[in-house]
């Protein structure tokens, strides 16, 4: 059995309802998933909002919320790279270490971004266990320097 060619219009304006229907229904779906993730959003606004104010009723300071600073401080403050260098971001990582070495003036933003390897360092500098998970060797810094 060949196909009529005056039943195309209808069965195409068979689907195109039938798509118009699923169209709607996803529609439908976003919104009521975007409205789930919005209320999610204003939750977790909420309790964010509340410990940052615990952490400051309780003395400490948060750099990050108090005073936003710029993204990359140390590449535009630091060496230039010369032109071609294949290690650019390395050399930004490594220009970023003296400021994290810098003595005991740590807070716990700089702790938060330093790799196990540094942590060891900052701990076996002062004198201090190097073993155990990053975790560890970060709890332990951070007691160290009484933050």
């Amino acid at each position: 059995g060949g196909k009529k060619k005056g039943g195309a219009p209808p069965a195409a304006e068979a689907e195109a309802q039938v798509a118009a229907e699923a169209a709607s229904r996803e529609a439908a779906a976003a919104r009521k998933r975007a409205d789930s993730e919005a209320s999610t959003l204003a939750e977790l606004k909420r309790k964010a909002s509340a410990l940052e104010k615990d952490a400051k009723a309780a003395g400490a300071t948060i750099p990050d919320l108090d005073k936003p600073e710029p993204k990359k401080p140390a590449a535009k403050k630091g060496k230039k790279s010369s032109g071609g260098s294949k290690k650019r971001k390395s050399e930004a990582i490594s220009e970023e270490e003296p400021a994290a070495e810098g003595g005991d003036a740590m807070d716990m933003s700089e702790i938060n971004k330093l790799t196990a390897d540094k942590l060891k360092k900052e701990l076996k500098k002062r004198k201090l266990d190097d073993k155990g998970k990053k975790a560890e060797l970060k709890a332990r810094l951070v007691e160290a320097l009484g933050l």
